[in-house]
C-alpha cells in the first residue's frame, strides 16, 4: 500500500516539473517577442530623428540596418528564442521519462505483490 502512495505523490512531482518547463519557456519566450517589439520601435525612432536632422532616409536605412536593426532582431530572436525552445524541448522530455519510468514502476508493484501473494 505505500508503495502505490508513494509513486502517486512522485508522480504528481513529475507531472509539475514538466508544466513549470513549459510555463518558463513561454515566459522566455514572450520576454523575448516583448524585446524584438522595443527593438524595432527603437529603430524606427533612430531612424526619424537623423531623417530630422536632415539625413536622406535611404542613407539612414542603407547605415542602420547592418549595423544596428539585424544585430538587435538576432539577438531577441536567437537567444530568447533558442532558451525557450530549449525550456519546452526539456518539459518535452521530462514527460516522457516520466511515462517510462511509471511503466517501469508499475512492473515492480504487480511484481512485489505477486511475491506476496505467493508466500502467503
Amino acid at each position: 500500500m505505500e508503495i502505490k502512495e508513494k509513486s502517486t505523490s512522485e508522480k504528481s512531482k513529475r507531472v509539475t516539473s514538466s508544466i513549470v518547463l513549459y510555463v518558463a519557456g513561454i515566459i522566455v519566450a514572450i520576454v523575448g517577442i516583448a524585446l524584438l517589439v522595443t527593438n524595432i520601435l527603437y529603430f524606427k525612432s533612430l531612424i526619424s530623428q537623423y531623417v530630422s536632422q536632415g539625413y536622406s532616409s535611404a542613407t539612414v536605412m542603407k547605415q542602420l540596418l547592418p549595423s544596428q536593426f539585424l544585430p538587435s532582431v538576432f539577438n531577441s530572436i536567437g537567444v530568447y528564442g533558442g532558451i525557450s525552445v530549449l525550456l519546452i524541448g526539456a518539459g518535452i522530455i521530462n514527460k516522457k521519462v516520466t511515462k517510462v519510468s511509471e511503466i517501469d514502476e508499475n512492473v515492480e508493484i504487480s511484481e512485489i505483490q505477486e511475491t506476496e501473494q505467493t508466500e502467503q
